[in-house]
């Protein structure tokens, strides 16, 4: 039994797409996590609903603003250093909300770093997908890409709330990060990478 979990285990690694899959599933996952209680955070901490408003239409903006020049940097560096590059950004803007009481972050600079964080990984991922997917199959791989988003991303507010009613918020961004950092792990597999 165990030499046959092993194989499976091998063979699954062995297809890119199976990759870029868990490493979505994670992804979406951990976003989902956290995703609609950073506006109730910011809330709670004492900004007005217009300030917060504000930072989500700004972070959009940046995001939308960074879309061009991030293909860029993945077309030019390769999707690795686009994805690559991803991580910090975030792990920056969560290590911001988690010390947003002691240092009163502005809300523009949370804003810029998950605006421009986001679409270099978007835009790595695009590639990837292109690059792993099979011409004649994408739309039923596309619509399991889909599937998996949604199984993965149903319950994780759930999750996520059950998380911050036992250990805070700070838990739940320190759970959300973990998640994200493993979350990139299986796109560094990726053999059209190297």
């Amino acid at each position: 039994m165990h030499i046959h979990s092993a194989h499976s285990l091998q063979t699954f690694f062995k297809n890119e797409l199976n990759e870029l899959y868990l490493s979505m599933a994670l992804r979406s996952f951990s976003f989902s996590l956290i995703g609609i209680f950073v506006p109730v955070y910011l809330f709670t901490k004492g900004y007005p609903l217009d300030q917060i408003f504000w930072f989500l239409c700004l972070m959009h903006g940046i995001h939308a603003l960074s879309a061009f020049p991030s293909a860029r940097v993945a077309l030019r560096f390769g999707s690795a250093v686009g994805a690559l590059s991803s991580i910090p950004l975030f792990l920056i803007f969560y290590a911001l909300l988690y010390t947003l009481d002691a240092y009163h972050w502005p809300l523009w600079l949370l804003a810029f770093f998950a605006g421009v964080g986001n679409p270099l990984f978007w835009m790595a991922y695009h590639f990837d997908f292109i690059s792993c997917s099979h011409t004649d199959t994408r739309g039923q791989e596309v619509g399991t890409m889909k599937l998996i988003n949604v199984a993965t991303s149903g319950a994780a507010p759930l999750i996520g709330a059950w998380i911050i009613m036992a250990g805070g918020f700070h838990a739940l961004l320190i759970v959300t990060a973990v998640i994200f950092v493993i979350s990139a792990l299986p796109l560094f597999l990726l053999k059209s990478r190297l």
